[in-house]
């Protein structure tokens, strides 16, 4: 099977490559041991020291065509991979989770990733990723420590590490790191800024690579002034903005219908 296989979702996949129907598949992964003739690429796997997949590999569950099939004799442990190519490349990689066509296709030493979905997490190398939806973290490579829960949230990131995103969109565009987006799209367009809070359906930083902004509400938007800025409430209605820490030379960037304001600021 090749990648352009896996890719187009209109191929049947109880016919494979091999030609054998899934029923002739199944009645193969039925034999026991390794001496059936697709054993390794078909068959579930619950390896233990007694029923190994691969010698000397432990506590792994598998079950699709070639799932966690490149495990590596008694590095590779305590990994459960189910669906086609889940944990495909996966060698030394320890305690991951892959549920879903091509989850963690790419792994192969990284540890402690959940990836649940088709294609989820499909680039990651990192490790204490967290991904769930179709496609969520699809392009991550070597960023650690992610959350992204839904279909295609943190779809872009590569690098970027420490980001969390709950919503379908979130955090599409997103490469750089520390960003939070919660709400359908939010954060979609950022791009290499970090440490942003983006909160609300489509709450964003523009330009997209403002850094250490915080956007609340529905199309709110941060960054025009610069970074560290503070946009609160819809696009629609009065918005406060602010610089470094809430504070610009002892005033506050009040923001109305589009024009910035400067509010002077008194100790109490």
């Amino acid at each position: 099977m090749s990648l352009a296989d896996v890719n187009n979702p209109v191929r049947d996949r109880n016919v494979l490559s091999t030609g054998l129907t899934g029923a002739q598949i199944a009645a193969t992964s039925a034999v026991p041991g390794p001496q059936g003739p697709l054993a390794d690429p078909y068959r579930l796997l619950n390896n233990s020291p007694a029923t190994d997949n691969t010698a000397g590999t432990t506590g792994n569950l598998a079950a699709g065509y070639q799932a966690l099939n490149a495990v590596s004799a008694g590095t590779s442990i305590h990994n459960t991979a189910l669906g086609v190519l889940a944990l495909r490349n996966t060698t030394s990689g320890v305690s991951n989770v892959a549920v879903g066509s091509s989850a963690l296709y790419s792994n192969q030493t990284g540890t402690d990733n959940v990836a649940v979905g088709a294609f989820a997490g499909y680039y990651v190398t990192g490790s204490y990723n967290f991904l769930m939806g179709s496609n969520s973290g699809r392009s991550t490579t070597s960023g650690e420590r992610n959350v992204a829960i839904g279909s295609f949230s943190l779809y872009s990131n590569q690098t970027g590490s420490k980001n969390v995103c709950v919503g379908q969109d979130a955090l599409f565009s997103t490469t750089g790191s520390g960003n939070v987006g919660l709400g359908w799209g939010a954060g979609y367009g950022n791009t290499s800024g970090s440490n942003n809070i983006l909160i609300g359906e489509s709450a964003k930083t523009n330009p997209s690579t403002r850094s250490n902004c915080i956007a609340l509400g529905k199309d709110a938007e941060a960054g025009g002034l610069g970074n560290g800025e503070i946009a609160v409430g819809s696009a629609s209605t009065p918005v406060l903005t602010s610089s470094t820490a809430g504070i610009v030379s002892s005033y506050l960037l009040l923001r109305v219908n589009g024009t910035a304001y400067k509010v002077p600021l008194h100790a109490v």
